[in-house]
């Protein structure tokens, strides 16, 4: 079976990469043949928005990576998996994230990835990059599928200073004992 489909993928990247290049089909080589079952598309484009930093402690730091997706198609387009990879200060996180988005035809969409450092001595400054894999539209995308060719992807990559919205934990904080639910807590007036 897996021969087979191997053999199937040979073929059809064969037949498409004549058609693109004009092969043997009587056409000025270089010039683009259309498939007539295949829609071709645009690639979609993925810029990171900004890096908001979420929470300080006196040993770590956590951040939320906006990324914004474009797409000039017609079609939707399903998003699957981010791959990314942040460094905030010195320290650096590597992640993947389901990306549990769909960008709109001829819109974009937002999403955010996390990342967390351990770290004593953060700066404010960040460098972002990654891609973010999606599912081409028609029957394009069915055929990759079926074939098992990896799906494409959107690369995204930025540098610059965080956006500071973060919680500041001081070591207090972090040893103070948590409040119990049995502890009386105030009545507010219904107005």
């Amino acid at each position: 079976m897996a021969a087979m489909k191997r053999t199937m993928r040979l073929i059809v990247f064969g037949v498409m990469g004549v058609a693109l290049v004009g092969g043997n089909t009587g056409c000025e080589s270089g010039s683009i043949v259309p498939i007539p079952e295949f829609d071709f598309y645009a690639t979609p484009s993925a810029e990171i928005d900004d890096v908001v930093l979420r929470e300080v402690s006196p040993t770590s730091a956590s951040a939320v990576v906006i990324v914004t997706l474009s797409n000039p198609n017609d079609d939707p387009m399903p998003l699957k998996l981010a791959s990314y990879r942040v460094a905030l200060g010195g320290d650096v996180f590597r992640g993947t994230a389901p990306a549990n988005a769909t960008i709109p035809a001829n819109g974009s969409v937002q999403i955010e990835l996390g990342a967390a450092v351990e770290t004593s001595d953060f700066d404010s400054s960040y460098q972002a990059s990654g891609t973010v894999e999606y599912q081409p539209p028609g029957e394009f995308r069915q055929l990759m599928l079926d074939f098992g060719v990896p799906l494409p992807t959107i690369a995204f990559s930025d540098y610059g200073e965080v956006t500071n919205r973060a919680v500041r934990l001081e070591r207090a904080d972090i040893d103070a004992p948590s409040k119990s639910w049995d502890e009386p807590r105030p009545v507010l007036p219904i107005e």
